[in-house]
């Protein structure tokens, strides 16, 4: 009786998954960073959500609130919202079980806030921001570290796009919606920004570089933001344009290579012929002439004859006597 031989089943080598995008859950601290940082870069005072002053909500503040749940609708100064304070609105307010303090000393007035908060203007524009707490959704995210276009930009909040070496508003270059809010990363250092497009409610949605403000249809062409640097959208509750697309210097959209440059020409190396030396010439090789012949054998006793000699002369005759005499 013969048995099967069990045959081995192939092995199949595992192939490794597609690296997905981490999303990182939003922290309180977080959101502390992200309120601070866009507030100092649109120019406000106060960056330390713990310490008010005047009265009036901070730009962080405002920002901390959003983060906490709170929304525009409910904070806005258009809306008849907690922002709309003046100097005689008290010390201190409780939102949401958190408690707010806005009579302190802060600490790093400049001179565009040289007294604290000045106006109810900075607790609007921070209850327009989105940190990463009051959409989870928008949570910074870690691209893959070949993702295609990753390294020029990074958007961490909102609804701008990256686009190749370039990033632009929401919906572009359809017009952007009302009260948005974005937030993106610079990470190329020392490049300045080249503007492709640009138009924004003049005054009122504002693109911030290095703290500047820029709107209506002046972009911030030829600004350089360094590595780390934050930039900032925001907009209104109303009026919308078309928006904007920023790149970088040298950049250009979806990712395009740029144009190879020509290989620098190289000046023609001569080549020296090789040194023959003087070769000795060939001896001609000897060519063999015909046999020689064996001399004929004379026969015992017999001489042998040589070659005929001259022939023999003969005396002439004298001729008739000559005249006489």
């Amino acid at each position: 009786c013969l048995l099967a031989t069990p045959t081995e089943a192939p092995t199949t080598t595992p192939t490794d998954a597609p690296t997905m995008p981490t999303t990182l859950p939003p922290t309180e601290d977080q959101d502390e960073q992200f309120c601070s940082s866009h507030c100092l870069a649109a120019g406000y005072c106060c960056n330390d959500y713990t310490l008010g002053s005047n009265q009036m909500i901070s730009c962080a503040q405002a920002c901390m609130m959003r983060a906490r749940g709170s929304n525009y609708e409910e904070m806005g100064t258009d809306h008849n919202g907690i922002c709309k304070r003046d100097g005689q609105s008290g010390c201190g307010l409780e939102v949401n079980g958190n408690s707010y303090s806005f009579c302190q000393r802060c600490m790093d007035l400049q001179d565009s806030c040289p007294f604290g908060v000045p106006s109810s203007d900075a607790c609007d524009f921070g209850a327009r921001l989105n940190p990463p707490s009051a959409n989870p959704e928008q949570a910074p995210t870690i691209p893959p570290a070949d993702a295609p276009g990753a390294g020029a930009w990074s958007v961490t909040e909102g609804a701008c796009a990256v686009d190749g070496n370039c990033v632009t508003s929401p919906n572009f270059p359809s017009p952007y919606g009302d009260s948005q809010s974005c937030s993106i990363s610079v990470q190329a250092n020392g490049k300045a920004i080249s503007v492709e497009s640009f138009q924004t409610e003049l005054g009122y949605d504002k693109l911030f570089v290095n703290g500047e403000a820029f709107s209506g249809s002046v972009g911030p062409e030829g600004k350089i933001s360094s590595t780390g640097g934050t930039i900032t959208w925001t907009t209104d509750n109303s009026v919308a344009s078309a928006g904007w697309k920023i790149c970088l210097e040298g950049g250009s959209s979806g990712g395009s290579q740029p144009l190879p440059t020509d290989a620098p020409t190289m000046p023609p190396t001569t080549t020296m012929a090789p040194t023959e030396f003087p070769t000795d010439a060939p001896e001609p090789f000897p060519t063999e002439g015909p046999m020689p012949t064996d001399a004929p054998t004379s026969p015992p006793g017999v001489g042998v004859g040589g070659p005929p000699g001259p022939p023999t002369t003969t005396t002439t005759p004298a001729g008739p006597p000559g005249p006489p005499r």
